[in-house]
């Protein structure tokens, strides 16, 4: 009978950079805080390595000398010193260190091999996950979620980027700040070039059913891929992209393809019919190349699930990513919210940040970092208030304390003319709120910007 042997296979590590990495943390401050501030405990693969790393970082997070005695003295009164090998071990660290000046070098191979373990670890998991038939899709998103993890733990600096002012290429107290990016703009009343919906931020347009505000953004889609004005008010600007024209996803929950194609042509007709025949290109034919249109209609579509983001959000985001163009996304729709927003997520304040905190993922994460705006309801006593403010979304006050930017959509009842709305600003971190736009909707649902007779077509910021 053949006997056969299977080889041990040791996971990735280097004990010399381990002792080399402590040694010089004994004995030299600089060297410390440069392993201090690219290594945890858990990079190390010797526990009596871990357990050393671990006393030098709280000694000195608590303002504590280092030197090999205090360190051993640390040790003993926390009856770890015999498990490190004694003082003798900690007196040869810092002698086989010496007086190295590449220290960086193996702290590189130190987290070089910590990731390399984490990966054997996180195969490992997964495959076990495989064997035990999981469902393949959640064994999928869970293997994506476990490396992006390790990537994120490849360096310390990189997850949390905390550093003084003065450590920044310009200081926050002495330099300007560069101007926050817009998407779309107006010319107030003097013809300056004045922010209106922010770039990068998620933002709330409120309404009640059958205000018309799907087509009205339906329309906002348009105008981005366009580069056409919004409301024949506001213009779309560079941070768009490419000739101020951006590229846009379009997700609906109580349409499907079919209602999103009708929504869609209704609000392209009335550009296709103020279209200059010498156009060589069909703007629309070019938008169509620029607008992502999705159905989420009869999904369970949840980002949360148990207070925790969701399968389908995961997928979501993964899809995004594949889908972003070169570009990346300028602005993301979602109406309503409250087919995304999970069971509690209304009513309940923690759930409805966690929601909030869900799409700044996606503005952080998504090429392009675009604007995530989200059509919402307005609540019954909002529809029959005179003056409607921050608070007339249903639901949690957690939603509109967390969007950095609201547009509450209303029917007025008008003497002189029938069906009309109003747009008014009632939130915004990061530009001056407007006076409230009356808007009119045709027979095919295409909204547009009400003039008085006399009327300018600036707008007049005014003051919170």
């Amino acid at each position: 009978m053949d006997e056969t042997t299977t080889k041990i296979k040791i996971p990735p590590h280097s004990k010399e950079s381990e002792m080399m990495v402590l040694g010089c943390m004994l004995t030299s401050i600089n060297h410390f805080k440069t392993a201090a501030d690219s290594l945890d405990d858990s990079d190390f693969y010797y526990t009596e390595h871990k357990i050393i790393f671990g006393i030098l970082k709280n000694a000195s997070k608590n303002d504590k000398p280092t030197d090999i005695h205090l360190v051993c003295e640390e040790l003993r009164r926390q009856d770890k010193l015999n498990a490190v090998g004694g003082a003798a071990y900690i007196t040869a660290l810092a002698q086989y260190a010496g007086t190295s000046a590449y220290i960086e070098e193996y702290v590189n191979v130190i987290r070089d091999k910590s990731i390399l373990r984490s990966v054997i670890y996180a195969a490992q998991s997964i495959e076990k996950g495989a064997f035990d038939n999981e469902n393949p899709q959640e064994l999928i998103l869970k293997a994506l979620e476990q490396y992006k993890q390790i990537e994120q733990h490849g360096s310390s600096k990189e997850k949390f980027p905390i550093k003084f002012l003065n450590q920044f290429d310009e200081n926050f107290l002495l330099t300007n700040p560069p101007p926050k990016p817009m998407l779309l703009e107006y010319a107030n009343e003097k013809g300056i070039p004045t922010g209106f919906l922010p770039k990068g931020i998620p933002a709330m347009l409120v309404g009640a059913g059958g205000v018309g505000k799907t087509h009205l953004l339906a329309q906002l889609a348009i105008s981005v891929a366009t580069g056409t004005p919004w409301l024949d008010t506001f213009t779309t600007t560079a941070h768009c992209g490419a000739e101020k024209k951006g590229n846009v996803f379009f997700g609906l929950g109580e349409n499907q393809y079919d209602d999103i194609h009708r929504v869609l042509y209704k609000a392209a007709k009335k550009l296709r019919e103020h279209q200059p025949d010498i156009l060589e290109e069909d703007p629309l034919v070019v938008a169509s190349k620029r607008i992502a249109a999705f159905s989420f209609c009869g999904q369970q579509a949840a980002f949360l699930e148990d207070k925790k983001p969701s399968l389908y959000f995961r997928q979501l985001k993964i899809r995004l990513e594949e889908m972003a163009p070169k570009e990346g996304w300028s602005l993301i729709i979602l109406d309503p919210v409250s087919r995304l927003m999970g069971a509690d997520t209304e009513t309940d304040n923690a759930a409805a940040t966690q929601f909030i905190a869900l799409l700044e993922e996606l503005i952080i994460d998504l090429p392009g970092n675009p604007t995530v705006l989200f059509a919402h309801h307005m609540s019954k006593a909002a529809i029959q208030a005179k003056d409607q403010d921050q608070t007339a979304a249903r639901g949690a006050s957690a939603l509109t304390d967390g969007v950095r930017w609201q547009c509450n959509f209303s029917k007025e009842i008008s003497k002189d003319v029938s069906n009309v709305a109003i747009l008014k600003m009632t939130k915004s971190n990061f530009t001056k709120s407007i006076e409230e736009i009356k808007t009119t909707k045709d027979f095919d649902g295409y909204i547009e910007r009400l003039q008085a007779p006399s009327a300018d077509q600036t707008i007049k910021p005014v003051q919170f």
